[in-house]
């Protein structure tokens, strides 16, 4: 079972501390960020929850191995965190980040669309996150 399942995530109302990566670690938007800092300036920011939850969705589809780990969950959670690290390593994406032709106005998450969108529905798309 993940963190996120059989209960609603609400961002709290804390301190609103951001990190260096411009992600507040209360789920609020880190008031020292202009637009033009953002990946796509043109778009909104992506809200913390949204990317944990995208994460968690991403995980609980993976089957791994599970040997030494407390739970399937922590077991993924350990797994990203290496190919994350590896991946860190790598060198540098040129252009593109982050991917999609839409995003969800209530999240900011990016989707890649490719036309599957009725032009009367576009800038209202909503993800699944």
């Amino acid at each position: 079972r993940l963190p996120h399942e059989g209960a609603e995530h609400h961002p709290t109302s804390n301190s609103g501390s951001a990190s260096s990566d411009g992600i507040s670690e209360t789920g609020s938007r880190a008031s020292k960020i202009s637009q033009q800092d953002l990946m796509r300036p043109d778009g909104l920011r992506s809200e913390t929850w949204a990317v944990e939850l995208s994460l968690l969705m991403a995980i609980d589809k993976w089957n791994l191995p599970t040997r030494g780990a407390c739970c399937h969950c922590h077991c993924a959670i350990r797994t990203a965190q290496a190919v994350l690290q590896r991946l860190a390593r790598e060198g540098c994406s040129v252009g593109g980040w982050p991917r999609g032709d839409a995003q969800c106005r209530k999240c900011g998450t990016f989707a890649i669309m490719q036309g599957r969108m009725k032009p009367e529905h576009e800038g209202r798309y909503k993800c699944g996150v």
